[in-house]
């Protein structure tokens, strides 16, 4: 029975059963005490205002109104409306919860919050009955006035909302709707004070009874008020169901008429003009004006603001008041200073009444939601994130809900946001706990966990916070680390990052070095230092954002260029670059193959076969708002439609802005030619012209035709001023010839329809742009500039689009363009903005020229009706050849690049495969430019249709050969001007969508050359080396991450940040695909490196050893960072591979058993401190990999004493390697052996076999074995697994009989053992031991057996003898004895003589050596057969003396033994007392 005793002085702490979650009571007691407070601090006076609005404030900021049941009926039903939820109510059990309550206070949840919003509105009642006292407007100028009246107007909204939230918890004060319809009166509405007189005087959902009853005060004085005021707006037909007052009341209402009014002091509308309210003073506002609100400062936001209030005119869900105009307003500029800031302080003194209390409103949004917010619907469950429509107080009533129909669609919006604009709008949150406002949100809002500590939300202990907090949590927060510990903490920190980085430097030197070597006997010249490399990153960790002066200082030469590019995007990685890496090129990606079909490669030759976007440095991007204000401004001084305001917003980025009047912001050129666009903006303008084409094209086409007039009229048409409309039109008529390019290509899925109104629109621009060239005048005629040209260059994109005439005719046109470009010095002609011309000039018009010339070559390339392979390849593979030989690869590794570097880069032309000089013809030399002057996903796209071609045949060398030169290709396009020449953050994107291919590549080809061993027979030596130079560059440049991981690992710096999950799952994707990419091109390395030296005319020997070096240091290098389990341990099993070959070096051992406990888990070495966890999960092991690491597992083993390996982590090695070598099979020859071996066994023990063992002369007639389990058995593996289970069972210590499965194992592994043959000393020697045991375990616990069953007792010393005779005839004919050996011997001869011993003694009386059991037939001559013993047994005499021979055999190897002498001493002393 448990004791009920406790001790005084300990104070027991709280078990864990009976720890409820009471945190919500107490945070309600909480609100409780606040809630008092208050109210203490209100019934003071005017001098405790500011208090009580502070106490008011803290109490709306606990956390009982952030309940869920907290929330208004109507905001609930709202909240459940939009979370799809058929209920809205809520359980009771989440609403009141029982309080103890403490003179009348409230109990219960729902009062504390109907009171605290009862008591807080008459408290901004009572401070404005303070404000409006007698002649408080006396001092006033008009303005003032003006201005007070307006304060006093939103103040007295802020009580009525308040207010309105008490009576939704309680609806029965009558008191109170009489007070909410005085301040109804007050602004002027009407129809609220009408509503809540009428709640008042309503009973018709009481009860038959409650008929009879009379009316209360409340009621008579509703009565009368409502009746005055039907009486004032002439209903008289509401005014007869109103309640008659009997004679009494009315008497009543002049008794208390100076009571009547429940707020005298708020102001009272005029009898005779009812309208004349604080609302009604306020400035009217202009009519017929339209703002259109745009949320963003940027043109993209305007545009798309004016788009969609265009497209709500066309569709009828505007009222378009006549004469009516739009204007913009934009958002502030700075919308800081909108707010005041934190720091300032205003005494309630200094601040307005209304401003003041308008804010205080504010802060109680909390107990209001405007926003979705994460609500937890009961104590324990899930946070779930719901959407709860804004909630707008109005407070002119009566002027809104008069205006609600006209402006019934605007209400709409607003109370459904579409969620398509609420996201993209600029909003802010605020915190329901602080108060505080954070950009994020306007329409949501989170609402945090109601169960939270103190120091979670960071309050102070005090009095008045709840529940303390327990002693040894004060007692363990009082205590402060000195400062001493925490600088010594920092410098102990400082100093293991420091080591930790030495030692991962030291890693790379070795790898690096050792790489750079072997390739340069190669006759490759590559990076020999990752010193440079890990200095960059470094440099760009430690420099601040946006700083990057040092690392403009290591990356001021080109070479290090990509590098700086890599490490930067590593180190400032976003989600943008995420999908650029993981999504690759998308359909366009010749690689990975996603998507592209025989049908599709056709498509994108064609999608690909067009103009690239040429990088132009000195454009720089659209800024935001350049040039928008003043934009805006021109708006609201104009008088526009919502037509006209499209068009000038179209006017303002595309005409020049030299000739424009509100663009001076933006340069002279059009923001199409002179400025980037952004991508949102491109979508913007698109759709803007097409939803407004029809004014836009007819409002151009009249000012042309004005234009066009105006000039005819002029007597000298030569002095006609250039308008921008030319320039305009041709804008338009580009992107709409841009759009139709995209609808129209081949990849597009648009509809029938859409393409012909597409054309339709297209070919109206057209005639429209001619027809404003023809206008131009004569002086702008002859001279040809940029718009000419750019006129000429879109007619003939429109032909070849539009297919108007045939593709010669296309021809000539562009080189007719390109030799009037060449004539006036070859200018370039930039259009980023456009996609399908982004470049006029005469290369462009070149390229154009190549791709119609070689159209139907590629054509017929691409073309799935191909499906000879044979043609295919004898057709693309020169012409890939030899665009390969003039490309010319150039790859920089450092910035310190010596001449054989770049002789051997030079030189790389020369070496690609199959560069024999091919006779071509002119049609050849035209495909061949086309291929130079080809973007890098054109020219893999051919070398993808080639490796298709091989697949069909089934030639995988050639396969191989077509993917290492796509990887040097690829490579080499890294280090080109074309990509050195991009915008920063353009290289990067452009990097990592082909790193993404590369990836691809190595994971096929690094598959090719694990799975065919003949797959590298068409690389010849100069593949080879172009190979390497490539894969040695891409090592080096990939190792930029490896550093920055690094300094990841050891915290030196943090990870990018990213912005949600989906950004992080991202980010973890990217970084374990480039871990896998570094495996795979060191691995891949190897394998060139190997099959280079293999046709090398170099020392083979030395570069073999270099090779295995190389591998081993490669292994050390990735190790530590566990890369080594990546790309399904491609690294460690080429390492496996060369097991017999790392034999040679001083650490094989230590390399192997760091390779093996990699691959399966398994520990070899398990004492040796340089053994590490790679963190490689093992891979299962089969037979043969078991058996070829039994050398490794025995030599570790040999090593240990046999008690020190029972219990070593080593015996499990062997454990789990025996499970899959499992036992050996039985053949012939093995049945042979066994037999011989039992008969050996069973018979009589001879004592002249015995003395001739003892010359080393013994043997059995065993049978030659040879295979694999011979070879298994020679290297002493199952004498091991015998010899284990020997142990195991000598380390036991019982104290009774046990069984003897141990020894039953290791006589059956002594015996596989010994069949595959007997010439081991050893194994004879501890099957002898193994029967010693077994006789120990038959007579040491029990006589049962020397009673019963001695014959079995016989047997098995028998057997023990046989196998002592055995192994001293092996040990004396063995060659070369150890002194190791001597010592075991010496205990042999012990055993031996022991086991002679004991069977001689009693109770076994020589037994063992009896042969009566063994008789024997003989032909005696005269005597005839007859039977007898085959031989004269032992006596007892000559078995001690015997034995006693063996004790001094002993003695010379072990003459210090006790043993030995005790156990002599005891058989002379037998012998003397002996009979014979």
């Amino acid at each position: 029975m448990q004791s009920l005793f406790t001790a005084l002085n300990i104070e027991p702490e709280s078990d864990s059963e009976d720890e409820l979650d009471n945190s919500k009571e107490i945070q309600i007691e909480e609100a409780l005490k606040l809630y008092q407070n208050a109210l203490k601090l209100h019934s003071q006076g005017p001098l405790f205002f500011d208090q009580t609005e502070e106490a008011y404030q803290a109490l709306f900021r606990s956390e009982v109104f952030t309940y869920l049941e907290s929330l208004s009926e109507a905001q609930r039903f709202d909240f459940y409306d939009h979370a799809g939820q058929n209920s809205t109510r809520i359980d009771e059990s989440l609403v009141i919860v029982p309080v103890a309550g403490v003179d009348g206070t409230p109990s219960t949840l729902p009062q504390i919050l109907y009171l605290s919003y009862k008591n807080h509105g008459h408290f901004l009642l009572d401070r404005l009955k303070h404000r409006l006292h007698p002649g408080w407007d006396d001092d006033l100028d008009a303005d003032q006035t003006k201005t007070a009246h307006k304060e006093i107007s939103e103040a007295i909204s802020s009580c009525l909302d308040l207010l309105v939230e008490a009576l939704d918890r309680d609806d029965t004060d009558l008191e109170l709707w009489r007070q909410l319809s005085r301040i109804g009166e007050s602004l002027g509405s009407i129809r609220l004070a009408r509503f809540c007189l009428e709640v008042v005087v309503d009973r018709d959902d009481v009860s038959a009874d409650a008929w009879l009853e009379p009316l209360g005060l409340q009621e008579i004085f509703a009565t009368d008020r409502l009746k005055s005021i039907l009486q004032r707006l002439n209903d008289d037909v509401n005014a007869l169901s109103i309640p008659i007052l009997t004679r009494k009341q009315q008497g009543l209402i002049q008794s208390f008429k100076a009571h009547l009014d429940p707020l005298p002091y708020l102001p009272t509308p005029s009898p005779d003009s009812p309208s004349t309210t604080f609302a009604q003073r306020l400035p009217p506002s202009q009519p017929h004006v339209r703002e259109i609100i745009v949320p963003l400062r940027t043109w993209a936001s305007c545009g798309k603001s004016i788009l969609m209030h265009f497209q709500r005119e066309a569709q009828g869900m505007v009222d378009v008041a006549l004469g009516g105009r739009y204007v913009l307003a934009l958002p502030s500029s700075h919308p800081e200073a909108d707010q005041k800031p934190s720091e300032e302080v205003t005494t309630p003194e200094e601040k307005p009444f209304a401003e003041s209390v308008t804010e205080n409103h504010v802060g109680q949004s909390h107990r209001k939601p405007t926003g979705g917010g994460v609500l937890p619907l009961y104590d324990g469950a899930p946070e779930i994130e719901r959407t709860i429509p804004n909630t707008f107080t109005v407070p002119m009533l009566d002027s809104a809900i008069s205006d609600a129909p006209a402006n019934s669609n605007n209400l709409q919006n607003v109370a459904n946001p579409d969620p398509g604009t609420t996201d993209k709008a600029p909003a802010r949150r605020e915190s329901a706990i602080t108060g505080e406002v954070h950009e994020g949100d306007s329409r949501t809002m989170t609402l945090p966990t109601r169960k939270r500590s103190n120091e979670g939300a960071e309050l102070e202990e005090g009095e008045d916070t709840g529940r303390s907090r327990s002693k040894r949590i004060k007692a363990r927060a009082s205590i402060e680390e000195p400062t001493s510990r925490k600088d010594a903490a920092a410098r102990q920190l400082e100093l293991y990052q420091q080591g930790e980085i030495r030692f991962y430097d030291f890693l790379d030197e070795q790898a690096f070095g050792q790489s750079a070597k072997l390739l340069s006997v190669l006759g490759v010249a590559a990076p020999k230092s990752a010193r440079e490399l890990k200095t960059l990153v470094q440099a760009i960790v430690k420099s601040a954002p946006g700083s990057n002066t040092e690392v403009g200082q290591l990356t001021s030469n080109s070479h290090n260029t990509l590098l700086s590019d890599v490490a930067l995007s590593l180190h400032t990685w976003t989600i943008d670059m995420s999908n650029v890496f993981l999504q690759g090129g998308g359909f366009e990606d010749p690689i990975s193959g996603a998507g592209v079909t025989r049908n599709s490669n056709l498509l994108v030759f064609l999608e690909q076969s067009g103009i690239r976007l040429r990088d132009n440095p000195s454009k720089n991007i659209l800024e935001d708002d350049q040039g928008l204000e003043r934009f805006a401004e021109h708006t609201k001084k104009e008088w526009m439609s919502v037509d006209q305001l499209s068009l000038a917003w179209i006017k303002a980025l595309l005409s020049p802005n030299s000739q424009t009047r509100y663009a001076q912001d933006l340069p002279s050129a059009s923001t199409y030619e002179a400025l980037i666009w952004p991508d949102n903006l491109k979508e913007t303008v698109v759709q803007l012209l097409v939803a407004a084409d029809e004014f836009i094209f007819r409002t151009v086409s009249d000012e042309v035709t004005a234009e066009s007039r105006s000039q005819s009229d002029t007597a000298d048409g030569l002095k006609s001023h250039h308008t921008p409309n030319t320039e305009i039109i041709q804008a338009i008529f580009e992107i709409h010839l841009d759009v139709y390019g995209r609808i129209t290509n081949p990849s597009s899925e648009v509809e029938v329809s859409i393409r012909i109104s597409q054309r339709d629109r297209l070919q109206r621009w057209a005639s429209l742009a001619h027809r404003a060239h023809n206008a131009r005048t004569h002086e702008e005629a002859i001279t040809e500039d940029s718009l000419s040209y750019r006129f000429i260059w879109a007619n003939a994109v429109r032909a070849s689009l539009c297919e108007l005439c045939s593709r010669e005719l296309i021809v000539l046109y562009f080189s007719d363009l390109k030799s009037r470009l060449g004539d006036v010095g070859n200018p370039v002609i930039s259009l980023q903005n456009n996609a399908i011309m982004p470049e006029i000039s005469a290369e462009a018009a070149e390229k154009q020229i190549s791709r119609l010339t070689t159209m139907d070559f590629f054509t017929s390339v691409f073309s799935p009706e191909n499906d000879d392979p044979i043609k295919l390849i004898e057709n693309l593979e020169p012409l890939l050849e030899m665009s390969l030989q003039t490309e010319g690869p150039d790859l920089c590794h450092t910035s310190q690049s010596t001449n054989e570097t770049n002789d051997t880069v030079d030189g790389m032309a020369d070496d690609v495969p199959g560069r024999n000089h091919h006779m071509i013809d002119p049609t050849g030399e035209q495909m061949l430019q086309f291929l130079d002057k080809a973007s890098l996903s054109m020219r893999l796209l051919l070398w993808r249709r080639l490796i298709d071609a091989y697949s069909m045949i089934h030639y995988s060398p050639r396969i191989f050969l077509c993917y290492m030169c796509c990887i040097t290709i690829i490579i080499s396009h890294f280090y080109s001007s074309q990509h050195l020449e991009l915008s920063e953050d353009q290289r990067r994107k452009e990097f990592f969508r082909w790193l993404k291919s590369l990836d691809v590549l190595l994971t096929r080809t690094l598959a090719l050359a694990s799975s065919d061993s003949k797959s590298l027979e068409c690389m010849d030596e100069a593949n080879l080396q172009d190979a390497m130079l490539a894969l040695a560059t891409l090592q080096y440049t990939l190792h930029s991450f490896v550093a920055l991981e690094d300094l990841i690992r050891i915290g030196s710096c943090d990870p990018p940040k990213q912005p949600n999950n989906s950004g992080n799952t991202a980010y973890s994707n990217v970084m374990a695909r480039l871990r896998e990419m570094v495996v795979k091109v060191w691995a891949l390395q190897y394998i060139f490196m190997r099959e280079c030296a293999s046709q090398s005319s170099t020392d083979i020997s030395a570069t073999n050893s270099d090779l295995i070096l190389y591998l081993k240091l490669t292994h050390r290098l990735l190790g530590p960072r566990q890369y080594c389990k990546l790309s399904n341990k491609v690294l460690l099993r080429l390492l496996r591979d060369e097991i017999p070959r790392i034999d040679n070096f001083a650490d094989s051992e230590l390399e192997s058993a760091q390779l093996i406990l990699d691959l399966y888990g398994l520990k070899v070495c398990p004492g040796s401190k340089e053994i590490e966890d790679h963190g490689c999960p093992p891979d299962s092991l089969d037979r043969q990999s078991a058996i070829a690491i039994i050398d490794r597992v025995m030599v570790q083993a040999n090593r240990m004493d046999i008690r020190d390996l029972v219990k070593s982590e080593l015996k499990t090695t062997i454990e789990k390697m025996q499970q899959v070598i499992r036992v050996p099979k039985n053949t012939a020859a093995v049945l042979h052996n066994r037999r011989v071996f039992n008969d050996f066994l069973r018979s009589p023990v001879n004592p002249v076999e015995l003395y001739r063992a003892m010359q080393g002369i013994g043997a059995l007639h065993f049978h030659d074995l040879r295979g694999e389990i011979f070879h298994i058995a020679e290297k002493g593996w199952y004498f091991l697994q015998g010899y284990l289970a020997l142990a195991k069972h000598r380390s036991q210590r019982r104290t009774s009989a046990a069984g003897a499965d141990e020894l039953d194992v290791a006589l059956m592994f002594l015996k596989y053992d010994l069949e595959q043959g007997y010439e081991k000393w050893e194994t004879w020697y501890r099957l002898a031991q193994v029967y010693d045991a077994k006789i120990e375990e038959e007579t040491l616990w029990t006589a049962e057996k020397l009673n019963n069953n001695m014959e079995d007792v016989v047997v098995l010393q028998r057997n023990a003898i046989h196998c002592y005779t055995m192994a001293v005839a092996t040990a004396e004919r063995c060659p070369n004895p150890s002194f190791d050996m001597f010592q075991k011997v010496a205990d042999l001869f012990h055993d031996y003589a022991t086991r002679i011993y004991s069977s001689s003694r009693e109770p076994f009386s020589m037994e063992a050596f009896s042969v009566e059991k063994f008789t024997k037939h003989f032909n005696g001559g005269k005597l005839g057969t007859y039977q007898g013993q085959p031989f004269k047994p032992f006596t007892l005499f000559r078995a001690l003396k015997f034995a006693s021979g063996l004790l001094r055999r002993a003695l010379v190897q072990k003459p210090d033994s006790w043993m030995f002498s005790d156990l002599q001493t005891s058989q002379i002393g037998t012998i003397e007392w002996s009979p014979e």
